[in-house]
């Protein structure tokens, strides 16, 4: 991220804290964040999501054209849009334009993958597109542990797609997107030395423009993979509620990427416009039910685990943490 855009989205954010703090209810900015989902269908049925469970949710592919008015309406207000949410994003026949799209509207686009469908030619579209950010999902340190995970992936053939990546971006000499593989360490056999499976793992890139590792806490997915971990203190008030908005393939608006059922609607993307949406009667209420400090009964911020974790400076620590690595400190991986 160049120096300017930096200094530009830091001082976003500080207005966004300070509304946050004081629980304004109708903020005088735009989402700094804006999820756009490409699709809800994927590949694999992972365990842990809710792509495997008996609920279902709408599947689709979003049209092109409702993504272009999107991007057109966001463009200098919003810092980046994240290119994914439930399904696989690389799915969409148009995923490396989307990325074109967005990049030329000056904006800073980050995508989660699970890397299963990266040919040759998808990969080079990506990378050429302008892809800032990229996080690979990869749950395990070999087949075993893998496969158990994530469903219909096969661990040799995802690891050989996400090395063909990098080394496709180190051929190409682009410094992004900074590359991210990302795992949680849930289906791990105890009896095996996780730290030499590890160790091991991470061999596998050497010599690979791979900036960071990172192992991350499984979260409830808003109480529907609730696995009993402990929900440690008093209610915060959720911080998507003043810098985020997400919308899924078929328009419909959310302002929660946990929920994967749709079952906060704050309003309809193509019948009305995000800032319509942004302080529309429904967001405003549930930014004057969270500043009231009540608990949360209905679902599913009920369940969420999100809004029970610990607390630095009045901001849950896991944003805050993500905040201050990736826009203040933004460390490359190091072994």
């Amino acid at each position: 991220m160049k120096l300017a855009t930096k200094i530009k989205h830091t001082s976003k954010m500080a207005q966004v804290y300070t509304n946050y703090m004081f629980r304004t209810e109708r903020p005088k900015y735009m989402p700094t964040r804006i999820w756009i989902e490409p699709t809800s269908v994927c590949n694999l049925t992972c365990v842990m999501c809710p792509q495997s469970m008996e609920k279902e949710f709408s599947k689709g592919f979003m049209d092109f054209d409702l993504y272009k008015r999107l991007i057109d309406e966001i463009k200098g207000y919003a810092h980046e849009v994240n290119l994914f949410h439930r399904g696989e994003s690389t799915s969409h026949p148009k995923i490396a334009e989307m990325i074109a799209y967005a990049k030329e509207a000056g904006l800073y686009i980050r995508m989660h993958t699970n890397g299963t469908l990266l040919n040759e030619k998808r990969t080079e579209d990506i990378i050429k597109a302008g892809l800032d950010y990229v996080s690979f999902s990869f749950d395990g340190y070999d087949t075993e542990s893998y496969e158990k995970i994530r469903v219909n992936g096969k661990y040799p053939k995802t690891l050989e797609n996400i090395k063909h990546f990098l080394e496709t971006k180190q051929r190409i000499g682009k410094g992004t997107p900074y590359t991210i593989l990302q795992t949680m360490e849930i289906g791990l056999d105890p009896e095996k030395d996780k730290e030499k499976l590890k160790s091991d793992f991470h061999k596998e890139f050497d010599g690979l423009p791979l900036d960071r590792f990172t192992v991350r806490i499984p979260h409830n997915w808003s109480g529907d993979w609730d696995k009993g971990w402990g929900l440690t203190t008093e209610m915060t008030p959720c911080t998507f509620l003043w810098y985020a908005l997400i919308v899924c393939w078929d328009g419909e608006v959310m302002p929660c990427p946990q929920d994967f059922y749709n079952r906060i609607k704050v309003g309809d993307a193509t019948k009305k416009s995000l800032a319509e949406i942004w302080n529309g009667p429904d967001m405003v209420r549930m930014r004057e039910e969270m500043a009231a400090g009540k608990e949360i009964k209905g679902e599913p911020c009920g369940s969420c685990d999100m809004l029970k974790r610990k607390t630095f400076m009045g901001v849950p620590v896991n944003y805050l943490g993500v905040f201050l690595k990736e826009n203040v400190f933004s460390p490359p991986y190091k072994k």
